[in-house]
Protein backbone atom coordinates (compact mmCIF):
# COMPACT_ATOMS: atom_id res chain seq x y z
CA UNK A 1 0.00 0.00 0.00
CA UNK A 2 2.83 2.41 0.85
CA UNK A 3 4.39 1.81 -2.59
CA UNK A 4 1.06 2.49 -4.31
CA UNK A 5 0.63 5.73 -2.34
CA UNK A 6 4.16 6.82 -3.25
CA UNK A 7 3.45 6.12 -6.90
CA UNK A 8 0.27 8.21 -6.77
CA UNK A 9 2.22 11.12 -5.26
CA UNK A 10 4.90 10.80 -7.93
CA UNK A 11 2.31 10.92 -10.72
CA UNK A 12 0.63 13.92 -9.09
CA UNK A 13 3.86 15.88 -8.75
CA UNK A 14 4.90 15.08 -12.32
CA UNK A 15 1.51 16.39 -13.48
CA UNK A 16 1.89 19.57 -11.49
CA UNK A 17 5.44 20.02 -12.78
CA UNK A 18 4.18 19.68 -16.34
CA UNK A 19 1.49 22.30 -15.78
CA UNK A 20 3.84 24.78 -14.19
CA UNK A 21 7.13 23.88 -15.88
CA UNK A 22 8.90 27.18 -15.42
CA UNK A 23 11.01 29.14 -17.89
CA UNK A 24 14.39 30.41 -16.74
CA UNK A 25 12.95 33.77 -15.63
CA UNK A 26 9.88 34.08 -13.45
CA UNK A 27 8.51 36.43 -10.81
CA UNK A 28 6.27 36.14 -7.78
CA UNK A 29 3.15 38.32 -7.84
CA UNK A 30 1.15 39.52 -4.87
CA UNK A 31 -2.18 40.35 -6.48
CA UNK A 32 -4.76 42.55 -4.72
CA UNK A 33 -8.42 42.81 -5.76
CA UNK A 34 -9.74 46.10 -4.38
CA UNK A 35 -13.39 47.03 -3.88
CA UNK A 36 -13.14 50.81 -4.10
CA UNK A 37 -16.24 52.83 -4.86
CA UNK A 38 -15.79 54.38 -8.34
CA UNK A 39 -16.45 57.88 -6.98
CA UNK A 40 -13.54 57.39 -4.54
CA UNK A 41 -11.03 56.18 -7.15
CA UNK A 42 -9.52 59.65 -7.91
CA UNK A 43 -8.82 60.22 -4.22
CA UNK A 44 -7.52 56.69 -3.78
CA UNK A 45 -5.09 57.07 -6.70
CA UNK A 46 -3.85 60.39 -5.32
CA UNK A 47 -3.14 58.75 -1.97
CA UNK A 48 -1.80 55.56 -3.53
CA UNK A 49 0.80 57.49 -5.50
CA UNK A 50 1.89 59.40 -2.40
CA UNK A 51 2.12 56.27 -0.24
CA UNK A 52 3.92 54.26 -2.91
CA UNK A 53 6.46 56.99 -3.60
CA UNK A 54 7.08 57.46 0.12
CA UNK A 55 7.48 53.78 0.96
CA UNK A 56 9.73 52.96 -2.00
CA UNK A 57 12.42 55.32 -0.72
CA UNK A 58 13.36 52.66 1.85
CA UNK A 59 15.55 49.58 1.43
CA UNK A 60 12.90 47.75 3.46
CA UNK A 61 10.80 47.48 0.30
CA UNK A 62 11.88 44.52 -1.80
CA UNK A 63 9.58 44.91 -4.81
CA UNK A 64 10.96 44.65 -8.32
CA UNK A 65 7.81 46.20 -9.78
CA UNK A 66 4.39 47.64 -8.91
CA UNK A 67 1.45 47.88 -11.33
CA UNK A 68 -2.16 49.01 -11.03
CA UNK A 69 -5.12 48.66 -13.39
CA UNK A 70 -8.74 49.79 -13.30
CA UNK A 71 -11.85 47.75 -14.12
CA UNK A 72 -13.77 48.63 -17.28
CA UNK A 73 -15.94 45.64 -18.27
CA UNK A 74 -16.91 42.38 -16.49
CA UNK A 75 -15.51 41.31 -13.16
CA UNK A 76 -16.08 42.74 -9.68
CA UNK A 77 -12.85 44.38 -8.50
CA UNK A 78 -12.74 48.09 -9.30
CA UNK A 79 -8.94 48.21 -8.94
CA UNK A 80 -6.33 45.46 -9.21
CA UNK A 81 -2.80 46.03 -7.92
CA UNK A 82 0.27 43.84 -8.41
CA UNK A 83 3.43 43.79 -6.33
CA UNK A 84 6.15 41.92 -8.22
CA UNK A 85 9.09 40.20 -6.51
CA UNK A 86 12.12 38.32 -7.76
CA UNK A 87 11.42 35.50 -5.28
CA UNK A 88 9.12 34.35 -2.50
CA UNK A 89 11.86 35.30 -0.05
CA UNK A 90 11.68 38.91 -1.25
CA UNK A 91 7.90 38.89 -0.87
CA UNK A 92 8.16 37.68 2.71
CA UNK A 93 10.85 40.27 3.50
CA UNK A 94 8.91 43.24 2.14
CA UNK A 95 8.09 45.75 4.91
CA UNK A 96 5.61 48.43 3.88
CA UNK A 97 4.94 49.86 7.33
CA UNK A 98 8.56 49.77 8.39
CA UNK A 99 9.39 51.83 5.31
CA UNK A 100 6.64 54.30 6.23
CA UNK A 101 8.14 54.66 9.70
CA UNK A 102 11.53 55.41 8.15
CA UNK A 103 9.96 58.01 5.87
CA UNK A 104 8.34 59.90 8.75
CA UNK A 105 11.19 59.52 11.24
CA UNK A 106 12.69 62.98 10.64
CA UNK A 107 9.36 64.82 10.27
CA UNK A 108 7.95 67.28 12.75
CA UNK A 109 5.11 65.97 14.90
CA UNK A 110 2.57 67.94 12.87
CA UNK A 111 3.85 66.70 9.51
CA UNK A 112 4.03 63.12 10.74
CA UNK A 113 0.47 63.25 12.07
CA UNK A 114 -0.76 64.68 8.75
CA UNK A 115 1.01 61.96 6.77
CA UNK A 116 -0.23 59.21 9.08
CA UNK A 117 -3.79 60.47 8.70
CA UNK A 118 -3.49 60.19 4.92
CA UNK A 119 -1.89 56.75 5.24
CA UNK A 120 -4.81 55.61 7.40
CA UNK A 121 -7.31 56.98 4.87
CA UNK A 122 -5.50 55.21 2.01
CA UNK A 123 -5.24 51.91 3.85
CA UNK A 124 -8.88 51.91 4.91
CA UNK A 125 -9.88 52.31 1.24
CA UNK A 126 -7.38 49.63 0.22
CA UNK A 127 -8.38 47.16 2.92
CA UNK A 128 -12.18 47.33 2.92
CA UNK A 129 -13.62 44.44 0.91
CA UNK A 130 -10.30 43.43 -0.65
CA UNK A 131 -9.00 39.94 -1.40
CA UNK A 132 -5.52 38.87 -2.42
CA UNK A 133 -3.53 35.92 -3.70
CA UNK A 134 0.01 34.97 -4.70
CA UNK A 135 0.72 33.99 -8.30
CA UNK A 136 3.78 33.08 -10.34
CA UNK A 137 4.23 34.93 -13.63
CA UNK A 138 6.43 33.45 -16.31
CA UNK A 139 8.38 35.60 -18.74
CA UNK A 140 6.90 33.92 -21.78
CA UNK A 141 4.42 35.14 -24.34
CA UNK A 142 5.66 38.12 -26.33
CA UNK A 143 6.32 41.85 -26.34
CA UNK A 144 6.07 44.41 -23.56
CA UNK A 145 3.44 46.28 -21.55
CA UNK A 146 3.67 50.08 -21.28
CA UNK A 147 1.63 51.02 -18.22
CA UNK A 148 1.95 54.75 -18.93
CA UNK A 149 0.21 54.57 -22.31
CA UNK A 150 -3.61 54.69 -22.68
CA UNK A 151 -3.80 50.97 -23.33
CA UNK A 152 -6.28 48.14 -22.83
CA UNK A 153 -5.59 44.95 -20.83
CA UNK A 154 -7.53 41.74 -21.37
CA UNK A 155 -7.49 39.25 -18.49
CA UNK A 156 -8.54 35.70 -19.31
CA UNK A 157 -9.18 33.22 -16.51
CA UNK A 158 -9.16 29.42 -16.81
CA UNK A 159 -9.60 26.52 -14.41
CA UNK A 160 -8.17 23.40 -16.10
CA UNK A 161 -7.91 20.22 -14.11
CA UNK A 162 -4.39 19.60 -12.82
CA UNK A 163 -4.15 16.55 -15.05
CA UNK A 164 -5.06 18.67 -18.11
CA UNK A 165 -2.72 21.55 -17.31
CA UNK A 166 0.07 20.77 -19.76
CA UNK A 167 -2.38 20.05 -22.59
CA UNK A 168 -4.28 23.27 -21.98
CA UNK A 169 -1.15 25.38 -21.77
CA UNK A 170 0.19 23.98 -25.03
CA UNK A 171 -3.05 24.87 -26.80
CA UNK A 172 -3.16 28.31 -25.18
CA UNK A 173 0.37 29.13 -26.30
CA UNK A 174 -0.37 27.96 -29.86
CA UNK A 175 -3.29 30.41 -30.04
CA UNK A 176 -1.22 33.13 -28.37
CA UNK A 177 1.29 32.85 -31.21
CA UNK A 178 -1.48 33.87 -33.62
CA UNK A 179 -2.21 36.89 -31.43
CA UNK A 180 1.45 37.88 -31.67
CA UNK A 181 1.61 37.40 -35.44
CA UNK A 182 -1.60 39.35 -35.94
CA UNK A 183 0.37 42.42 -34.85
CA UNK A 184 -2.33 44.32 -32.96
CA UNK A 185 -1.37 43.33 -29.40
CA UNK A 186 1.82 44.74 -27.92
CA UNK A 187 2.41 42.00 -25.37
CA UNK A 188 1.14 38.91 -23.57
CA UNK A 189 1.99 37.04 -20.36
CA UNK A 190 0.69 34.06 -18.40
CA UNK A 191 0.58 33.32 -14.68
CA UNK A 192 -0.20 30.33 -12.51
CA UNK A 193 -1.81 30.12 -9.09
CA UNK A 194 0.44 29.71 -6.04
CA UNK A 195 -1.63 30.43 -2.92
CA UNK A 196 -4.77 32.18 -1.80
CA UNK A 197 -8.05 32.31 -3.68
CA UNK A 198 -7.49 32.46 -7.43
CA UNK A 199 -7.83 30.67 -10.73
CA UNK A 200 -5.42 28.01 -11.91
CA UNK A 201 -4.31 29.92 -14.97
CA UNK A 202 -4.48 33.54 -16.15
CA UNK A 203 -3.59 35.07 -19.47
CA UNK A 204 -2.92 38.78 -20.03
CA UNK A 205 -2.93 40.55 -23.37
CA UNK A 206 -2.00 44.23 -23.68
CA UNK A 207 -3.11 46.55 -26.48
CA UNK A 208 -1.81 50.07 -26.91
CA UNK A 209 -5.29 51.44 -27.67
CA UNK A 210 -8.96 50.56 -28.00
CA UNK A 211 -8.51 50.74 -31.77
CA UNK A 212 -5.83 48.03 -31.62
CA UNK A 213 -8.10 45.86 -29.47
CA UNK A 214 -11.00 46.20 -31.91
CA UNK A 215 -8.71 45.51 -34.89
CA UNK A 216 -7.51 42.32 -33.21
CA UNK A 217 -11.05 41.14 -32.54
CA UNK A 218 -11.83 41.57 -36.23
CA UNK A 219 -8.67 39.84 -37.46
CA UNK A 220 -8.01 37.08 -34.93
CA UNK A 221 -9.88 34.26 -36.68
CA UNK A 222 -8.01 34.88 -39.94
CA UNK A 223 -4.73 35.07 -38.01
CA UNK A 224 -5.44 31.75 -36.33
CA UNK A 225 -6.23 30.12 -39.65
CA UNK A 226 -2.94 31.42 -41.01
CA UNK A 227 -0.55 30.86 -38.11
CA UNK A 228 -1.90 27.94 -36.03
CA UNK A 229 -1.06 24.51 -37.35
CA UNK A 230 -4.01 22.09 -37.22
CA UNK A 231 -6.30 24.80 -35.80
CA UNK A 232 -9.40 22.60 -35.33
CA UNK A 233 -7.46 20.17 -33.14
CA UNK A 234 -5.93 23.03 -31.12
CA UNK A 235 -9.36 24.62 -30.56
CA UNK A 236 -10.78 21.26 -29.49
CA UNK A 237 -7.90 20.72 -27.06
CA UNK A 238 -8.19 24.28 -25.73
CA UNK A 239 -11.91 24.27 -24.93
CA UNK A 240 -12.09 20.66 -23.78
CA UNK A 241 -9.51 21.32 -21.05
CA UNK A 242 -10.10 25.01 -20.17
CA UNK A 243 -12.63 24.38 -17.39
CA UNK A 244 -14.60 27.43 -16.27
CA UNK A 245 -13.53 30.47 -18.27
CA UNK A 246 -14.26 34.20 -18.28
CA UNK A 247 -12.64 37.43 -19.45
CA UNK A 248 -12.30 40.91 -17.99
CA UNK A 249 -11.23 44.21 -19.55
CA UNK A 250 -9.07 46.76 -17.71
CA UNK A 251 -7.15 49.92 -18.45
CA UNK A 252 -3.69 50.62 -16.97
CA UNK A 253 -3.66 53.07 -14.08
CA UNK A 254 0.12 53.25 -13.86
CA UNK A 255 3.29 51.67 -12.50
CA UNK A 256 6.38 52.44 -10.46
CA UNK A 257 9.09 53.71 -12.81
CA UNK A 258 12.38 55.52 -12.10
CA UNK A 259 11.65 56.36 -8.49
CA UNK A 260 7.96 57.28 -8.64
CA UNK A 261 4.53 55.89 -9.33
CA UNK A 262 3.60 57.27 -12.75
CA UNK A 263 -0.01 57.40 -13.89
CA UNK A 264 -1.04 56.32 -17.37
CA UNK A 265 -2.36 58.80 -19.93
CA UNK A 266 -5.85 57.57 -19.12
CA UNK A 267 -5.51 59.48 -15.86
CA UNK A 268 -3.31 62.42 -16.87
CA UNK A 269 -4.98 63.66 -20.05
Amino acid sequence: MKKIFSLILLVLFVGIGSLFAQPTQQYTLQKYYLDINPIDIPRFLELHKEMTDASMKSDLRTLSGHYVKRHMYAGKASIIAYDMYDSMEDLNADDLWGSMAEYTAEMSDADREAFEAKAAEWFSMFLEGHTDEIRVIQVSGFGTFNWQEPGVIINSYYTPQWSDGATFREAYEALDKATEMCGNASGSRISSHYSGSGTTFEGYIFYNSWDDFVADEKAIQDCRQQYVEDLPAVIESYWSTAGDHWDEIYIPVGSYVDGEFKLSKHFTE
